[in-house]
Formats: C-alpha cells, sequence, structure tokens
C-alpha cells in the first residue's frame, strides 16, 4: 500500500497547497518533489495515524506564507532527510510550525540531506500549543526579521542542529511557557536584538552546546533566564556583545556555562546579573 507522487508543483492563491489530515496511513505517503508558491499554507500535515509514515525526498522548494505546519498526531515524518534530498523555505511568515501537536516526530534534514530556512519574517521555527511532539532540524537557518526558535504555551521538543545567522532586532530565541527540552547544536551568530529571552513560565530545558555562540544585541539583554527550568551554554564559545543592554541576567531556575573563551563586553551596560538562580 501507499501513495507516490514524483513532482508535485502549485501557486495556490488561497488554502492549503498540500495537505494530508485525518489519514488512516497504511502505507506510506511519498512525495519525491515539491515547488510550491502559496499564499498561506504551503504544507499540512495533521492527524495522522497507522504504521505508514511520510517521506518528502528530492528537491522540496517553498515560498509561502507558513512552510510546513504541523498539527495533531503526526506519527513520523521525514523531509529532505536523504542523502541528495534538498529543503528550501524562503521568506515565509513562518518556515516551520507546530500548532497543537499532541505526538509523533518531524524530521528535516537531521540524518543526510539539507534545508535552508531564509527570510522568515515572524520565526523561522514556531512551536505553540504544544502538548508532544519532537521536532529534529538538522538545516541553516538565516533570520532578517522576527525570531529563530518561537515556544509559546509548549511542551514539544526541538534540536536544531544547524547553522543559524540571525540580524533581526526581534529576539532570536525567545521561549514563552516553554516547557519542552530545547537543544541547540549549531554554530549561533546573532546581531540586532535580544538574544535568548527565557519567561518565568518557562520550565523546560534549553540548552546551546555549539563552541561558536556570539550574540550582539546592542541596547538590549543578550540572555535573560527567568524560568524555572535550566539554562545551559557548554563547549565554550560564547560571546556576548551589548552597547548599554545587558549582558547576562538571570532571575530564576539553573544557570549553566562551561567551556572556555566565554566573554561579555558591554560599553554601558551592566556586565551580568545573578538573582535567585542555581
Amino acid at each position: 500500500g501507499g501513495v507516490t507522487f514524483d513532482q508535485i508543483t502549485a501557486a495556490p492563491a488561497l488554502g492549503i497547497a498540500v495537505g494530508a489530515a485525518n489519514v488512516d496511513l497504511v502505507g506510506s505517503l511519498n512525495i519525491r518533489g515539491l515547488n510550491l508558491d502559496a499564499a498561506n499554507n504551503a504544507v499540512l500535515f495533521s492527524n495522522l495515524t497507522g504504521t505508514g509514515g511520510v517521506n518528502l525526498t528530492g528537491t522540496l522548494d517553498i515560498d509561502s506564507g507558513t512552510g510546513l505546519s504541523f498539527a495533531g498526531t503526526l506519527g513520523t515524518i521525514n523531509i529532505a532527510n536523504t542523502a541528495g534530498s534538498s529543503l528550501t523555505i524562503d521568506g515565509a511568515q513562518r518556515g516551520i510550525r507546530f500548532a497543537n501537536v499532541t505526538s509523533g516526530t518531524v524530521n528535516i534534514a537531521s540524518a543526510a540531506g539539507s534545508a535552508a530556512i531564509n527570510g522568515s519574517t515572524v520565526s523561522a521555527i514556531d512551536l505553540s500549543g504544544d502538548t508532544g511532539g519532537t521536532l529534529n532540524y538538522g538545516g541553516t537557518t538565516n533570520a532578517t526579521q522576527g525570531s529563530i526558535l518561537n515556544v509559546l504555551n509548549s511542551v514539544a521538543g526541538a534540536t536544531l542542529s544547524g547553522a543559524i545567522t540571525s540580524t533581526s532586532v526581534g529576539t532570536a530565541f525567545n521561549f514563552g511557557n516553554a516547557d519542552g527540552t530545547y537543544s541547540v547544536t549549531g554554530a549561533v551568530s546573532h546581531t540586532g536584538g535580544a538574544g535568548v529571552a527565557v519567561d518565568a513560565a518557562s520550565g523546560g530545558a534549553i540548552t546551546f552546546s555549539n563552541a561558536s555562540k556570539a550574540f550582539n544585541s546592542g541596547a538590549s539583554t543578550a540572555i535573560n533566564m527567568a524560568g524555572t527550568g535550566t539554562l545551559s551554554f557548554t563547549g565554550g564559545g560564547l560571546d556576548i556583545d551589548t552597547t548599554s543592554g545587558t549582558g547576562f541576567s538571570a532571575s530564576g531556575g539553573t544557570l549553566v556555562v562551561t567551556g572556555a573563551n566565554n566573554r561579555i563586553d558591554t560599553t554601558t551596560g551592566q556586565i551580568l546579573g545573578l538573582s535567585g538562580v542555581t
């Protein structure tokens, strides 16, 4: 059993270009090429059950309001996760969106293949209202507006293992009531607004582990930890620069900073402010 399409090309002005919702997958859904220019949602997978999975391979080119959307139960979804496959999402409001995901795993260029999210205007990766689910994203991310990762009222987990570049005046990594596990293993270069913001309602575990983590936040606070969970910077190479903004502020939870060559430089701002942390 199963369904296979060699190529899908579409440019709908309304609605969803490619969607699979409330489907019992006895076999796999295989799509071997995409070229989508959609005004709203390019691809939506929602409430998938059964033993079959979803596999998107080949050249996957998406330009849309939202690139890839996921909701409900998902099973296992692999996108550009085989050798020779590639995913490119350009100019979307949200490149990848988890909205009310309850379970399942989405692997995007995490084992093989390649992926890139470029020029998102709201968030490259957005997790909101999720009670479960895991995203493994191995591609690069380049944001000039909005956030790289925005998590709101979610326990879904995410791993970002590709190189990250942000020049947005927004917060690069924003966690609001975020209670999942978030691992950023790719190199991070951010110049613009706040770097990492974790609010008081967040109890998740957040780790930046690459040996190159640069946050240049100008008049904004580079790192702000107010949650009850854990914020970790491991592997060294944490480089914080501000003009008048605070370098590193923590008022709750557990803070871990290890490795060599960690530094904070500021022109007139507070370098370090710790209170009520472990």
